[in-house]
């Protein structure tokens, strides 16, 4: 009688020649449905740059019997850095996280030469540029004409985007100067003297003192000098 060992032995082997041999899921097939639901993530799919990470080269999931299933990671996030979800249920269940970037290509407004602060743009001083962007579309103004008129407010260099907290409307009134005071009553308008407390744009509320009376007052800025008793509407 053959030994134990060998008879076991054996059992292996024709174990072995009837199971069928594992297949894998190609990284390419994770790398496509990944890329696939990131395009539907995407707000604006015509300017949108997909780019997939790098997946680990070692990596062995079993081939799925069925359409993969993606969806979007944790976040919400629609465009920079995110992760997307890759789920198998049947052969044998397995998930795992694709890293993607989605970017987009759009014309931005930006600077044509270095900006100061104070400066008021003119249109010589905006140039368009493509750019891809990693970050919301509404951090940035593709339109000149959003742009010409105001102040820049820090300094931009030349070629930068412009983002929106970098220009303001124009200092109409500066903090410390004198301003004329309008006041409305029925059948009667009222001008006075006061100096500002501080500074505002065109629209802007601010506060200001009356000079004869001392009395402080909130009032709308109209123009350069000029100010508005405010009543709340």
């Amino acid at each position: 009688m053959p030994p134990v060992h060998l008879l076991v032995l054996l059992a292996l082997l024709a174990l072995s020649t009837t199971l069928p041999a594992i297949e894998y899921e190609s990284l390419q097939s994770l790398r496509d449905a990944a890329k696939n639901q990131a395009l539907k993530i995407a707000t604006d799919s015509d300017n949108t740059v997909i780019r997939v990470g790098r997946l680990d080269q070692r990596l062995k999931l079993q081939r799925c019997a069925e359409a993969l299933e993606t969806a979007p990671g944790p976040g919400g996030r629609r465009i920079g850095r995110i992760s997307i979800s890759v789920r198998c249920h049947t052969p044998k269940p397995w998930s795992l996280y694709v890293p993607v970037t989605i970017s987009q290509r759009l014309r931005i407004v930006v600077a044509s030469h270095p900006l100061e602060r104070g400066d008021i743009l003119r249109n010589p001083d905006l140039a368009y540029r493509e750019m891809e962007l990693k970050r919301a579309a509404h951090r940035f103004f593709t339109d000149k004409r959003r742009l010409i008129g105001r102040q820049v407010s820090r300094r931009i260099a030349a070629d930068a985007p412009i983002h929106p907290n970098q220009t303001r409307k124009p200092t109409a009134i500066e903090r410390g100067a004198r301003v004329n005071i309008l006041a409305s009553l029925p059948g009667l308008r009222v001008r006075m003297a006061g100096k500002a407390l501080n500074r505002g744009s065109v629209g802007d509320v601010i506060r200001v003192r009356n000079l004869s009376s001392g009395r402080e007052l909130d009032v709308e800025v109209l123009s350069p000098g000029i100010v508005r008793v405010f009543h709340a509407r």
